[in-house]
Parts: structure tokens; C-alpha cells; sequence
């Protein structure tokens, strides 16, 4: 939840510019009254409205994320990326175990999306080479534009997996 601190901190300089502006507004006689408690009361409310939608939007991206539909078959368009979500879960949160295939040099290889165990704005597509290390082949900050497509905004374009046991 980085929005949360980065919405706390622009309310704050709202505030600041606009008591600056209605300070200097007073002071030439435009304003009769001002109170900064009005002022404050207001940025303060725009401010926990911002949040709140933040929250919510967050909530609902956790909710229909992949690996919390079980027995689910995620691809791309065009095949190169399939994710099969199992009815198993995979242990105390809420998501499943899965295996997820990508097509590379024109063979599929098992890969795994990093989600590092924690709820975040950030996955990975990741699989180890011959030496057991972890390479990253895409990944990005996610959503879920409703509850059968997720899209990874990769630094190459979106990556976009839509599932497709429901057709």
C-alpha cells in the first residue's frame, strides 16, 4: 500500500499551498473571513475520500487476483504465456497452487510469477537458468481489469492474461 504514504503527503502540501494562498488572499483584504480550520477539514476529507478509493481499488485487484480463482486457465492471445490455477491451496493465504508455462526460443519453459509472498503492486515472471538462478523475463506493477484479465505493465508494452475456462 505505497499510494497510502504518497496521497497522506499530497494532501499535505494541498494543504500548505492553499493556507499560503488564502493567507496572502486575507491579507490584501479579498478574504473577510478565513479560518485555516475550514481549510484543513476540507483537505483532510479529500484526502481520506483519495485513500478510500485507493483502498477499495486495491481490495478489489486482491480479491480477483489469478491465484485466488480456483480451477482456472489463464493465456495470452496469442498462447506464449498459460497459467492453470489448481483447486489446491497452497497453504495459509488465500491463492492456489499453479503451473504456468512460457514460450521461449520457440519452447515452453516452467516459470513462476513472483509475487514474493506478498500482497504488492509488483509481479514477476521469473524461471532459473542451468546454474539454478533466478532470471526475470517480465514483469511489472498489475491490475485486474475486471475479474477475468490481468495486465502486467512490462517495461516492453502489457502483458495481458485472459482466462479463458469460461468461454
Amino acid at each position: 500500500m505505497f499510494i497510502i504514504p504518497i496521497l497522506i503527503a499530497l494532501g499535505f502540501l494541498a494543504f500548505l499551498v492553499l493556507s499560503l494562498v488564502l493567507m496572502g488572499l486575507h491579507r490584501a483584504g479579498k478574504l473577510k473571513r478565513f479560518r485555516h480550520i475550514h481549510l484543513f477539514g476540507a483537505v483532510v476529507l479529500v484526502t481520506v475520500a483519495a485513500m478510500s478509493v485507493a483502498g477499495f481499488s486495491m481490495k478489489y485487484d486482491l480479491s480477483h487476483f489469478v491465484l485466488t480463482q480456483p480451477g482456472t486457465i489463464w493465456s495470452t492471445d496469442d498462447g506464449s504465456i498459460v497459467l492453470e490455477v489448481s483447486d489446491t491451496p497452497s497453504g495459509p493465504t488465500d491463492w492456489y497452487e499453479y503451473d504456468m508455462r512460457m514460450l521461449v526460443d520457440g519452447e515452453y519453459r516452467e516459470v513462476e510469477l513472483g509475487t514474493y509472498g506478498h500482497y504488492n503492486a509488483a509481479v514477476d515472471i521469473c524461471t532459473e537458468d542451468v546454474d539454478g538462478c533466478t532470471v526475470t523475463l517480465a514483469g511489472g506493477s498489475w491490475h485486474m481489469a475486471g475479474s477475468g484479465k490481468l495486465v502486467i505493465n512490462d517495461s516492453d508494452g502489457k502483458i495481458v492474461l485472459r482466462r479463458i475456462d469460461a468461454e
